[in-house]
């Protein structure tokens, strides 16, 4: 799966906020989080993304 269709089934999944992680994960995954994020924002502007920073801890609550 790439970028677009991640985010493409986030759209249709109903997803209201989506936070990429598996990018930079493994050696041979070279995900474009820029990407993702730009294309998120661009053609599914209702879904807000969040993109946390290495080594940080994030606390997601609704």
């Amino acid at each position: 799966m790439d970028e677009r269709e991640a985010a493409d089934l986030a759209a249709a999944a109903g997803i209201d906020c989506v936070i990429p992680t598996h990018y930079e994960m493994f050696a041979a995954n070279t995900g474009r989080v820029g990407f993702f994020v730009d294309y998120i924002r661009t053609f599914h502007p209702h879904i807000s993304c969040h993109l946390p920073t290495h080594g940080k801890r994030f606390v997601y609550t609704k």
